[in-house]
């Protein structure tokens, strides 16, 4: 059981799981060497840094000041220190939030010295631990099948929303192999007849999220077309097992509705139930200049053979560091908002996994024993 998923592990990754209650927090922690769990109380203040973290985040309006190191910097003594002895000689980490917590990039937690999740660990997300152990042959890095429809221009929509042009979009892929789609050219029409024929998909456009009905959720294309919008209704039927990877370079492409649960049911996981394993995915509003240089970076280092966890970890970890960038362009608002939900990489051969789901759920059984124990307990004030 869990000894074969730790034989999965390489020795620089741990897989953390997060499950909440109102009062306590469960923290599994599966390493190479390790099984472990660590159990933190939580109260009205956790759950108010969350807000205050993500409101923070949402906000990248030209000439808003980041306002949310104090909550990054208290979730971080919640949600990472607890394990910190046993992460510490690690530099990647499988997460699997629960409930609010799917709507916060870790990346951008913060500990007391002021420095990022980021800087120490590659980090990607999963909807649960049973997809973990499902696994494709990765193929070599192709030629990219890349859509900007609004690289030039601005457009009302039939809604009378205005979409923004992204003059930055039509560069994301443009120092790789790509085929690029822009402006009149990039329609729902094309990306439907392509996509099934590609491993690599590249959408720099604009999106939105509904969480009054999930499946109307939508990716814009070009305009111009009668029906311009790909809906997550239609994002669940498409055949895009060839795919490995989906880079969706659009406004809250990761947000969602959240089920109790389950998680975010987002564009992010219509595209994973389509069939492509590995989806990087904008938890907020994108910023198209930053967004670009992270998009550029990231596919230089997959065509250097980085692992997909730590192409996306050095790429940002480029913008913090480029001296050209303003500083102002820097804080998490600007680069936290791209996530990797997928499969995971290991630097070594990996064995089938056997009975893990079996050992997560004993696990997840004594907890439920151990929140009703606490539900039990007089309410604390503090923490």
């Amino acid at each position: 059981m869990i000894p074969d998923l730790q034989e999965r592990l390489d020795n620089r990754t741990a897989i953390l799981s997060y499950h909440l209650s109102d009062h306590g927090m469960l923290i599994l922690l599966i390493s190479g060497n390790k099984f472990d769990y660590k159990y933190v109380l939580i109260d009205s203040v956790f759950f108010n840094n969350l807000k205050l973290f993500r409101n923070a985040l949402n906000n990248a309006a030209p000439g808003s000041r980041y306002e949310g190191t104090a909550a990054a910097v208290y979730l971080y003594q919640k949600l990472v220190r607890p394990l910190k002895p046993e992460i510490a000689q690690l530099n990647r980490l499988i997460l699997i939030p629960d409930d609010e917590l799917n709507y916060i990039p870790f990346e951008a937690l913060q500990d007391e010295n002021g420095n990022y999740l980021l800087q120490q660990f590659s980090i990607q997300y999963q909807y649960a631990s049973s997809l973990i152990g499902i696994e494709r042959p990765s193929p070599a890095p192709g030629t990219i099948l890349s859509f900007a429809p609004f690289a030039s221009h601005s457009f009302i929509d039939s809604s009378g929303n205005l979409l923004n042009a992204l003059p930055f979009s039509a560069t994301e892929t443009s120092e790789q192999q790509a085929i690029l789609y822009k402006d009149s050219l990039a329609t729902k029409a094309k990306f439907l007849e392509l996509a099934p024929h590609y491993s690599i998909i590249h959408l720099a456009t604009h999106a939105a999220a509904d969480n009054a009905d999930p499946m109307n959720a939508y990716i814009s294309f070009y305009p111009g077309d009668k029906d311009p919008n790909l809906s997550a209704r239609e994002i669940y039927d498409l055949d895009l097992d060839s795919a490995n990877l989906i880079v969706l370079s659009a406004c809250e492409t990761a947000e969602g509705k959240l089920q109790k649960g389950e998680g975010l049911l987002s564009l992010s996981r219509a595209f994973a139930y389509a069939g492509c394993p590995n989806i990087i995915a904008s938890l907020w509003k994108a910023e198209d200049r930053t967004t670009a240089f992270i998009a550029q970076r990231l596919y230089y280092y997959l065509s250097k053979d980085y692992k997909k966890d730590e192409a996306l970890q050095q790429a940002k970890i480029d913008l913090l560091n480029n001296s050209a960038i303003e500083a102002r362009f820097k804080t998490p608002n600007y680069w936290a908002h791209l996530i990797l939900i997928g499969e995971y990489e290991p630097h070594h051969k990996r064995k089938q996994w056997a009975g893990v789901a079996i050992g997560m759920l004993l696990l997840l059984l004594g907890y439920v024993v151990l929140k009703r124990g606490k539900a039990r307990l007089p309410k604390q004030n503090g923490l």
